[in-house]
């Protein structure tokens, strides 16, 4: 009879270690979800900024090239427009702002 009780004893240590293991296990299987979901909600936030990013530089790339044709010469910017016309703006006229044409 004190054989079958501490077998039974030792069942029971070993069931409640069981059960605290699997309850550490469960905790931990939440923890991984958790940090997944804020993985990809990064990973979508990164996925916006690259294509912000890159709507951004084409826009700026495009930029470049319509302003090409400005040089500086002496301070003062020399400006072809699409029509032919030669404008020259000092510092000055580009501290107030661009004519309108």
């Amino acid at each position: 009879m004190v054989e079958q009780t501490q077998l039974w004893n030792v069942f029971m240590s070993f069931s409640v270690v069981c059960v605290s293991e699997q309850q550490m296990l469960e905790e931990r299987e939440q923890q991984l979800q958790a940090q997944q979901q804020k993985c990809d909600a990064a990973k979508e936030r990164l996925d916006e900024l690259v294509k912000t990013f890159s709507t951004v530089r084409a826009g700026v790339e495009h930029l470049a090239d319509k302003l090409q044709h400005i040089t500086p010469v002496n301070n003062t910017l020399t400006i072809m427009t699409a029509c032919g016309l030669t404008v020259g703006l000092t510092k000055v006229d580009l501290y107030r702002g661009l004519p309108y044409f």
